[in-house]
């Protein structure tokens, strides 16, 4: 049993981390600094929703585990948050949108003006999950107005 649940929460470490790069950087701005890795993978690689969706869970139960193990609500060295809030900005938008997608989503990531910060208040995971999913909706919809508005 012993060995089962630490194997779990290396695993959990590992995507909650994003392989331990929130722990390396956990007074280092790790939110941003995994936010700027995500958008080098993203402009390698398109990601679609399935995956997306797949990642979110696989997230989810890790910063759950993690969390927990550390016995904190939302410690800063979880950042696959960060990498699937991301993403969500990007979805379905071309390569020419990698920096404003950046840039609102960390701007939105960071204030967390209403209703992201709502999402903040769910229990465990769900809450270091959901409010950067919901700033990735955001900042995705403000640069689809924008590209409507301006064309």
């Amino acid at each position: 049993m012993g060995k089962n649940r630490a194997l779990r929460e290396d695993i959990a470490f590992c995507l909650a981390t994003f392989g331990g790069i929130g722990k390396i950087l956990e007074d280092r701005m790790p939110g941003t600094v995994a936010s700027v890795i995500a958008l080098v993978i993203r402009w390698i690689v398109d990601v679609d929703i399935y995956t997306l969706t797949a990642v979110f869970f696989a997230g989810l139960w890790a910063s759950n585990t993690y969390a927990l193990s550390l016995k904190e609500n939302d410690p800063p060295s979880i950042v696959v948050d960060e990498i699937i809030g991301y993403f969500v900005a990007m979805l379905g938008l071309p390569n020419v949108m990698l920096l404003p997608a950046f840039f609102f989503f960390r701007l939105l990531d960071i204030l967390k003006p209403f209703p992201i910060r709502l999402f903040e208040r769910f229990p465990n995971g769900w809450g270091i999950m959901l409010d950067d999913v919901v700033a990735g909706l955001i900042s995705n919809g403000l640069i689809r107005l924008g590209i409507w508005f301006w064309g």
